[in-house]
């Protein structure tokens, strides 16, 4: 029964525009808000990209194209909060979604391993001179989507950060 209600809710709700709305909403900065969006897209791409996702070909499908399409701008929005003065609790939980992407697209994306780490690479060219010319940020975002555990990504996200900006905001 729960197998068809999340198909049938995957096909017949707008999802696109929603994880439009979720992604931009991580550059928010109301703390509630920032939160239901990154919860959102937490839940949906950590919790429905797991394997027992896999033996379902619709959802599966259907979450394979979210990710392909969703997934840059997610990269894009996480990034620029990580690169901006933003409380910690911002910081880290864009760590946190980096991680999870990562671990989304070896799941729904069997072929291509790296692509969040392609997708940051992107972001990280396109950002001021100042941070696209530090190669040590961009291995330290490597770190970040390839660390062990949650806690762990949300402090590399909060060290890179760090990097830029005085502890006093935080």
């Amino acid at each position: 029964m729960f197998k068809w209600q999340f198909e049938a809710t995957l096909h017949y709700l707008d999802v696109g525009m929603v994880l439009a709305f979720a992604s931009e909403g991580l550059l928010s900065e109301e703390e509630d808000f920032f939160t239901e969006c990154y919860e959102l897209l937490s839940e949906l791409f950590q919790k429905y990209s797991s394997e027992v996702c896999k033996k379902r070909n619709e959802a599966y499908f259907t979450l394979t194209n979210l990710f392909r399409v969703y997934a840059p701008e997610i990269v894009k929005s996480c990034c620029e909060v990580i690169l901006s003065s933003r409380k910690i609790l911002f910081v880290k939980k864009c760590g946190r979604m980096l991680r999870v992407l990562n671990n989304a697209g070896k799941t729904l994306i069997p072929g291509n391993l790296e692509i969040t780490e392609q997708l940051i690479c992107k972001a990280w060219k396109e950002s001021s001179e100042k941070i696209s010319s530090d190669q040590s940020l961009l291995e330290d975002f490597k770190k970040l989507i390839n660390a062990p555990r949650e806690t762990e990504s949300g402090n590399v996200a909060a060290l890179i950060n760090s990097r830029f900006y005085s502890t006093s905001y935080k």
